[in-house]
C-alpha cells in the first residue's frame, strides 16, 4: 500500500518487484506453518515413543530369553508326532446330541 500511495518516489521495476513479493509472501507463511506444524507432530511423537521405552512404562520381556537358550530339553523335544483317535464321539453341549459319533 505504501508503494502505491507514493508511487512517484520509488522506480517502477522495484515497485513491480516489491508488489510480486507482497502477493507471495502469504504463501510462504502459509508453508512456513505446514512445515513447522509437521516437525512439531514429529517431535511429539518422537517424545511418547522415548517416554515409552523408558522406565516409568513397564516393559515386556524379550522373546527369547537367555534361560531358553541354556535350557538342554530342546535338542530332546521329539521332531514329529501322532495323534490317534479311537472310536471318539464328540459333544457340543450336553443338551444337544452328537455332533461326530465314534472315529
Amino acid at each position: 500500500m505504501i508503494i502505491l500511495a507514493r508511487a512517484d518516489t520509488y522506480e517502477p521495476t522495484l515497485a513491480a518487484l516489491a508488489l510480486t513479493y507482497s502477493y507471495l509472501m502469504p504463501y510462504f507463511l502459509m508453508v512456513y506453518s505446514a512445515i513447522s506444524s509437521f516437525l512439531r507432530n514429529c517431535l511429539t511423537a518422537l517424545e511418547r515413543v522415548l517416554e515409552y521405552r523408558g522406565e516409568a512404562v513397564d516393559q515386556e520381556q524379550e522373546w527369547v530369553l537367555a534361560s531358553d537358550r541354556a535350557d538342554q530339553t530342546l535338542g530332546t523335544w521329539p521332531q514329529q508326532g501322532v495323534v490317534v483317535f479311537d472310536r471318539v464321539t464328540l459333544i457340543y453341549r450336553p443338551s444337544l446330541p452328537p455332533a461326530i459319533t465314534e472315529i
